[in-house]
């Protein structure tokens, strides 16, 4: 009540301030005081009546713009009452008077704690798109300008777009231009962002794994980064992790210990690009959400960091940066058509849910009480109850549950929202007030309604979950990490469906326990499910016995070993099409690729008419302007072979006026690990034949499944 009073009355202060007095006061001991009530969090109020219609009266004073005095004291008093979606502002950064503008630009950037009215996740939607949409065009096109430098480096800092999750829209347009003002702000600082990796060296056998990370304690993102690379063949891999913060905790330690190198990091930027770039690491898999908020492992994700570079579910929606290559999902976890319209990464997929948890290292229960008893919950009524954070819980959700609830006398709705992976504060007064105020309008009465302080642990979770006889997901943001705890202790479990896949996690995670009757695709089948499983308790232990068997048969999304073999497979594929795509480049590989073996110790004379013989047959070939000639040089410096090859190319030109300009490229092969030679050969068409050649060189690169051509049947092949 008494910052109300203190909001009207600072209100009405600028409503009335003298005009030519605004910047001199906003300087002043009443404009700190005006600040600090921005940030106490009291937009999130719900108004009164009486102060709804001051709010409106002030808004009708600022339709489109703020082009003089006036509009901005309106202005004033609105950014009191109103989140800046909630407005119908016109963005034109430079009609804000300078000693507004940083507080402004906090203002129209500041996220919502929690949508207060149906519909408003969908605006919010809308606002920040456009918002984005004229953020990006003026730094982009003005990037000269001060004015713009400083407001990308503000939007670095400060945007949080986790309101964003909260609808069923493709972000990938806006997460592509978050990253790009984010870049752009690394640069003006003097960033080194892209960076050239030399090549691996021969003694080099094993793809080395980097794995970057804001810590390694207990978090959803450990739990869920941990099957990556814990049971990956170290014959074949090795991995680093990268370690923003250390926790000493025994979760961490048990990390390590299934790594090659455990690597914490300093606290300034370019040191820590630096280190991880000493690493000279082929993959590196982006292990902390980095589509939130700005965090030290968001800006490190922008930086070329690996030779390839990977991000997955601890991301729910695409990173939009440019130096991520790859998004790594699962096929019941995506929808089945254009999926990859959602990821400005390329999009590869797993088979089984996206998600796998290793909950190797429980915690220890605090010694919360949260059984019925100590809840004041009867016996004999059924509980639903639902560990869905805090920001998923929307205005539409409450609604669906107020009714389930309403549909089943003495029911129990039983609310665990606040969990520390999110956030470690929450504005918990208003969100409670929200529902009891659904509830009430639904005439349920308040003991129907129990909402839990945070729960420490996983195992706190789960003691918690024993009261419940009907677990509730959430939507359009679905669980994933949440979703796992009431499958574990066998509790019914009703989800809803969706086309992305925030909105796809859990349904994933029943559709690979074949529990498809669970899955609802509306709100209206979401309601008519839980009702069902509330009203019939035959219904509730047929399906807890199901996910009970099913669990037992250890589902994908809890076994470790298969799904690193999974990931050992991908990486192995994406490092073979990195280095095949690298030696495209340096080898000028075209659509047809032949190869030769010479046998470099043979007589000039031979190995020269061997070459022009051969090079004359290409470049009289009709698809010369498509072909690649590799010359294998084993046993030969690659200088001496290219002096060589240099004198016959230059005779066939003076003496047969053979001009190869126009095709075919020609590329020495010199020394070539068996990694490189294992993502060639398949590039590679043919294997011309020679009089005089290097069999074994062949032989021992595996080239013997090559077709083979002699140098006259190229006059009979349009090719190959």
């Amino acid at each position: 009540t008494n910052l109300r009073q203190v909001r009207k009355q600072l209100a009405d202060f600028w409503l009335f301030a003298l005009e030519s007095q605004l910047e001199s006061i906003y300087l002043s001991e009443i404009g700190k005081a005006y600040r600090l009530l921005l940030d106490s969090g009291i937009r999130n109020a719900s108004l009164t009546n009486t102060e709804q219609d001051f709010v409106n009266e002030i808004v009708a004073h600022i339709p489109k713009g703020y082009y003089d005095s006036k509009n901005v004291q309106y202005l004033l008093a609105a950014m009191l009452y109103c989140r800046t979606d909630q407005l119908s502002l016109q963005h034109d950064l430079q009609c804000i008077p300078n000693y507004l503008l940083n507080d402004y630009l906090k203002f129209i950037l500041d996220a919502p704690d929690y949508f207060q009215e149906i519909g408003e996740a969908d605006n919010y939607y809308q606002y920040t798109k456009e918002l984005i949409n004229y953020l990006y065009a003026n730094i982009i096109n003005e990037s000269q300008l001060k004015l713009w430098q400083d407001v990308a480096s503000i939007f670095t800092q400060t945007n949080n777009l986790i309101p964003l999750y909260f609808n069923n829209k493709n972000l990938s347009e806006l997460y592509a231009k978050r990253a790009s003002i984010m870049e752009f702000t690394l640069r003006t600082q003097g960033h080194q962002i892209d960076y050239e990796f030399p090549e691996r060296t021969e003694k080099r056998k094993k793809i080395r794994l980097g794995i970057l990370a804001a810590h390694f304690g207990p978090q959803t993102e450990t739990y869920t980064t941990l099957p990556l690379y814990k049971d990956l063949d170290w014959n074949i891999f090795e991995v680093f992790l990268y370690s923003v913060h250390i926790s000493n905790h025994r979760l961490e330690r048990y990390c390590a210990g299934h790594a090659d190198a455990f690597i914490p990091l300093p606290q300034d930027l370019a040191s820590q690009v630096q280190i991880i770039r000493n690493g000279d690491l082929d993959i590196i898999l982006i292990g902390t959400n980095v589509t939130a908020v700005t965090n030290a492992t968001t800006l490190l994700a922008l930086h070329r960091l690996a030779r390839i570079q990977v991000t997955s579910v601890s991301s729910p929606v695409t990173t939009g940066m440019r130096n991520i290559e790859y998004y790594i999902s699962g096929n019941l976890t995506e929808p089945l058509q254009d999926a990859q319209k959602q990821y400005c990464e390329q999009l590869v997929i797993l088979d089984g849910p996206a998600q796998c948890f290793n909950y190797i290292l429980e915690p220890e229960i605090s010694g919360i009480k949260t059984d019925r008893k100590s809840l004041d919950i009867p016996d004999d009524c059924v509980v639903f109850i639902s560990g869905a954070n805090f920001y998923k819980i929307l205005p539409e959700l409450r609604e669906a549950w107020a009714k389930i609830i309403a549909a089943i006398p003495e029911s129990v709705l039983v609310l665990y929202p606040f969990s520390p992976s999110w956030s470690n504060s929450y504005e918990a007064t208003y969100f409670l007030n929200s529902m009891n105020a659904i509830f009430a309008r639904y005439s349920i009465e308040k003991k129907r309604l129990v909402v839990l302080d945070t729960l420490p642990s996983r195992s706190d979770v789960r003691k918690c979950l024993d009261i419940g006889n009907v677990y509730l997901d959430s939507y359009p943001y679905s669980g994933a990490n949440s979703t796992v705890d009431p499958l574990e202790v066998g509790l019914p479990t009703v989800v809803m469906d969706g086309d992305s896949l925030r909105s796809r996690q859990a349904a994933a995670l029943l559709r690979e326990l074949q529990m498809p009757d669970l899955i609802a695709t509306s709100e209206e089948s979401y309601i008519r499910i839980a009702i069902a499983l509330g009203t019939d308790p035959e219904l509730r232990q047929q399906k807890s016995e199901q996910i009970k068997q099913r669990m037992q048969a250890n589902p994908r999304f809890l076994d470790s070993r298969s799904y690193s073999a999974q990931m050992g497979a991908l990486f192995q594929r994406l490092f073979q099409k990195y280095q095949a795509r690298a030696l495209t480049d340096s080898l000028k590989l075209r659509d047809h690729n032949i190869i030769i073996f010479p046998d470099w110790g043979q007589s000039e004379n031979r190995l020269y008419q061997n070459l022009a013989s051969l090079i004359t047959n290409l470049v009289n070939h009709p698809d010369k302007n498509k072909i690649t000639l590799l010359i294998n040089t084993a046993n030969i410096s690659e200088d001496d072979a290219s002096l060589f090859l240099s004198d016959v190319v230059m005779n066939l030109l003076l003496e047969e006026d053979l001009d190869i300009t126009d095709g075919p490229e020609i590329s020495l092969v010199g020394e070539t690990n068996e990694s490189q030679w294992k993502a060639l050969l398949p590039c590679i068409s043919a294997q011309i034949v020679l009089e005089n050649e290097n069999k074994q060189e062949s032989m021992e690169i595996g080239a013997d499944k090559i077709r083979l051509y002699r140098v006259e049947d190229l006059n009979n092949e349009r090719f190959i």
